[in-house]
């Protein structure tokens, strides 16, 4: 046990050698002496070592400071650059005028025992502090910055600070040739900001330290649903997500990510579609806006375009999973006989043979027996009854019985289809100078090729009346008719009509706002959507109204954004509904567009 306790006590002995050994000795030596005197510009130290040979020192430099007994730990330091036994260093920064501070110079011994001349005090000057060349240039986040220091001799980076506005206080990142460098903080967040660089102390002159202003991608512009994320292409965003604001329809959008060049955001439409600009700020006097509107919708996708030319007044009919949409008329080469055939499950289009009978203006279309039925109303700039059969499975034309008539033809009827039958409902019998509404119903039978009058409708005679089916039903919604004084009235009744009994129910108006007359509609999931159309000869809708055969009654789901509003087309492929063509309204003599919507509720 002896043997044991001496081992441990020599043990402690040796380490305590040891770390004596080490331990710098701070020494009062007269050896070491300083002076100081006044400058143009400050203060110059000067000291001189005496007994000792350069080659026994390490380190010479000065302390000074404000306190009587200045040393490396509590003051200014300065090391020169050189070991030298006389040496001199002009203090530019930091020290007031008329105060009283503290100097004293030091060397460093080859054994690393610091050697202290005895301080004296002296009354400062008064330093000028840093002068900073002005910069023009203009920065964004994390950008590196340099900050040509004039007048001054070498800097020591352990004593300056970069100041910005006196709120943000940052190390340097480096100092090179006179410049101080440091990069842009994420936390600044107005266009001019006040820069300054503290030195031993004491703040320099001040510049401008300008951020960039945010730009957004020329032309920028979005089609986005409710909750999904978006990416806004630009430069000069910050990178803390947290430090921008993005403005959609005068709402504030969820940031999920940023960077400099992209800002990630989450699309909200609290009720209905709509169109806005975007804003992006980010800070004060920090904005910028989309030259063009983006389209937010609610229940609306954007398809892209029909491949066809624009065009209204054509068809679009649901046949085996498939949409076919063509003919019709555009405004750029007037009728148009081509037909395009849409697969939704791989979102492609093929263009099958083109309608031979000449280039249509305006038809009306139904599916039965597998096949889709074209009536012509007219063609090649003249009307007509005939009627044309395509079959999708061979890719052919046929022409089949004409529908029946007493006047020369029909214009604006409305088209709906059940089993192997199709029919037509109203329109306007058209003679040369002469039009009247019809409240007819023609019943088509693909299986024996003959058409067959139905009893007449029990509403008003009308054109261009709304159709859309739901399960064994077909509703009929307002329409147009002529008055005695040749212009357009628009009937707000509405009319169930039974497929399978083929009989007549009246069911509630119109609501008020839903379009009755040239509007797209269909029926899906067990309820009907009306959009758009007119409601009086001068005045359209915008909105999608949702019909709910069980309450007999309206709401407004929706607002329409795109070139949809006026004789577009609609059907249901697979439990999703699809719109074509049309226009916002009728301003041009041939509305027209290669719109291409989906439509979910």
């Amino acid at each position: 046990m002896k043997n044991k306790t001496s081992f441990l006590i020599g043990s402690i002995l040796i380490i305590f050698s040891l770390f004596s050994s080490c331990k710098k000795q701070t020494v009062a030596d007269a050896t070491i002496t300083v002076t100081v005197s006044e400058t143009k510009n400050g203060n110059l130290f000067y000291a001189k070592t005496s007994g000792i040979a350069a080659d026994q020192i390490t380190e010479v430099g000065f302390v000074w400071s404000a306190s009587a007994n200045p040393d490396k730990s509590n003051a200014f330091v300065f090391i020169n650059k050189t070991v030298t036994t006389g040496f001199s260093y002009e203090v530019l920064s930091g020290l007031a005028d008329k105060a009283t501070y503290y100097v004293s110079a030091y060397y460093i011994d080859k054994d690393l025992n610091v050697h202290y001349a005895l301080p004296i005090s002296f009354a400062a000057k008064g330093t000028a502090g840093l002068q900073i060349r002005p910069d023009v240039g203009s920065y964004t986040w994390d950008d590196e910055v340099a900050v040509e220091v004039v007048g001054t001799h070498d800097l020591d980076i352990k004593y300056i600070k970069v100041r910005i506005d006196a709120l943000v206080s940052l190390v340097p990142t480096k100092i090179a040739d006179h410049k101080i460098y440091f990069n842009v903080p994420r936390s600044i967040t107005k266009k001019v900001n006040r820069l300054s660089i503290e030195y031993f102390g004491q703040e320099s002159d001040s510049m401008n330290l300008i951020l960039k202003s945010p730009s957004i991608l020329d032309k920028f512009k979005v089609a986005a649903r409710d909750n999904e994320i978006i990416t806004i292409a630009g430069d000069y965003f910050n990178p803390d997500k947290n430090k921008n604001l993005v403005m959609i329809g005068g709402n504030i959008a969820e940031i999920v990510s940023s960077s400099k060049t992209a800002l990630n955001v989450r699309v909200a439409v609290p009720e209905y579609s709509f169109l806005s600009e975007i804003s992006v700020t980010t800070g004060e006097n920090l904005t910028a806006k989309t030259s063009e509107r983006s389209k937010f919708y609610k229940h609306f996708v954007d398809m892209g375009s029909f491949p066809g030319e624009e065009r209204g007044w054509g068809i679009a009919l649901s046949l085996n999973d498939k949409l076919y949409v063509g003919l019709g008329k555009g405004p750029i080469t007037g009728g148009q006989k081509d037909l395009y055939e849409y697969t939704p499950s791989s979102n492609t289009w093929k263009k099958m043979a083109d309608f031979p009978g000449g280039a249509t203006w305006a038809v009306r279309g139904f599916a039965a027996n597998n096949k889709i039925y074209v009536v012509l109303l007219s063609l090649d700039s003249r009307y007509t009854r005939d009627v044309y059969m395509f079959d999708p499975g061979t890719n052919l034309w046929t022409k089949v019985a004409p529908y029946p008539s007493s006047s020369a033809f029909i214009s604006n009827p409305s088209t709906f289809s059940y089993g192997n039958y199709g029919y037509l409902f109203g329109g306007n019998a058209s003679e040369p100078g002469y039009i009247a509404p019809l409240g007819q119903v023609l019943r088509y039978d693909a299986s024996n090729n003959t058409w067959k009058f139905l009893p007449t409708f029990p509403g008003s005679p009308r054109s261009a009346a709304t159709t859309m089916r739901i399960g064994d039903k077909i509703y009929v919604m307002g329409g147009s008719t002529y008055g005695y004084n040749g212009l357009p009235n628009y009937p707000r009744d509405c009319w169930e009509f039974d497929l399978p009994t083929e009989k007549w129910k009246r069911i509630a108006d119109l609501a008020a706002g839903v379009g009755g007359s040239n509007s797209f509609s269909f029926g899906l999931n067990g309820k009907g959507y009306v959009g758009g159309g007119y409601y009086t000869s001068d005045s359209r809708t915008n909105f999608v109204y949702e019909y709910n055969p069980a309450t007999d009654s309206y709401t407004k789901v929706d607002n329409i954004i795109d070139a949809i509003a006026v004789y577009a087309e609609a059907a249901v492929v697979n439990n999703k509904a699809y719109i074509v063509f049309g226009d916002f309204d009728n301003s041009n003599s041939n509305p027209a567009s290669k719109s291409f919507i989906q439509f979910v509720p």
